[in-house]
């Protein structure tokens, strides 16, 4: 039966299981499948935790024009990093796997959708897809290619732009720069609107994802097989009510409150910013 209109989705308990294996197993593959399979863990647990935190960002409802302002720079700032580091994700599929010889064992071995997922990758490679421009040019450097002042030309010269000066310190905000950011980025993915150039952005990012996911679940399985030669033993792990919150349902606060009691230096600066709030 479906929730009445208003109430609350029910929770679902999320599945865990754990496949375990020893030192030694993981010791007799060779050099190249340890260390593909180590960097895929460590790109994969990269990417999925930033893409919950995005997610933690992205399903909240702004009141005020000061929190839709903050939704914004924050939601493109965590978008980009996942983009950036999604990316370099890419960089340890091409260095550790598709450039290497043993790669061909592998896919001999993968079903369609598996090899699909394969070459979604090999394509988002290209150095004029836009996850590479993207970090290039807007996640992990500030757009060194061009002035973003250039951007505001057009605008009128009474148009006003804001500069919030938070208390405590992670909650200040420069909207103003954000807007000729995003302009920058509505250019380089050819979209009219910041909306549709954001939209552009995570849907293409998903795209990956997605075959990333499969293309590392595909490695580990195999890898897990030959380890343990066949013989698999999964261990359902339970989940505890307090250890889990649908994806919707948690999210990270606009603005960070003060500890009841901030430590002495923090209180400290706290008098000095309201001096010089003051004195402004």
């Amino acid at each position: 039966m479906n929730s009445a209109p208003g109430s609350p989705a029910k929770r679902v308990k999320p599945r865990l299981v754990a496949v375990r294996f020893t030192k030694a197993q993981f010791m007799a593959l060779s050099l190249r499948e340890r260390e593909l399979l180590i960097r895929l863990g460590l790109a994969q647990n990269d990417v999925l935790m930033i893409q919950r935190m995005w997610g933690a960002i992205y399903y909240r409802n702004p009141k005020t024009v000061w929190a839709t302002e903050a939704h914004a720079v924050q939601q493109v700032a965590l978008l980009l990093i996942l983009v950036g580091k999604l990316f370099e994700a890419l960089e340890v599929f091409r260095l550790y796997f598709n450039s290497q010889p043993f790669s061909r064992t592998y896919l001999a071995k993968f079903d369609d959708r598996q090899k699909s997922a394969v070459s979604v990758l090999k394509r988002a490679l290209g150095s004029g897809e836009i996850l590479a421009a993207i970090r290039n040019d807007f996640a992990f450097h500030y757009h060194k290619t061009g002035h973003l002042s250039r951007f505001m030309r057009s605008w009128p010269d009474d148009r006003l732009l804001t500069l919030y000066l938070g208390d405590p310190d992670a909650n200040t905000l420069s909207a103003y720069a954000s807007e000729p950011f995003l302009r920058a980025l509505m250019r380089r993915t050819r979209r009219r609107t910041p909306t549709a150039a954001l939209r552009y952005i995570q849907n293409s990012a998903a795209q990956v994802i997605g075959a990333f996911n499969t293309f590392i679940s595909a490695i580990q399985v195999l890898a897990i097989r030959e380890m343990l030669k066949g013989q698999i033993q999964p261990e359902e792990i339970a989940v505890n009510d307090d250890e889990f919150q649908p994806h919707d349902q948690f999210g990270i606060p606009f603005f960070a409150g003060l500890p009841s009691r901030p430590p002495r230096s923090v209180r400290r600066e706290l008098k000095q910013l309201r001096e010089a709030q003051r004195v402004t």
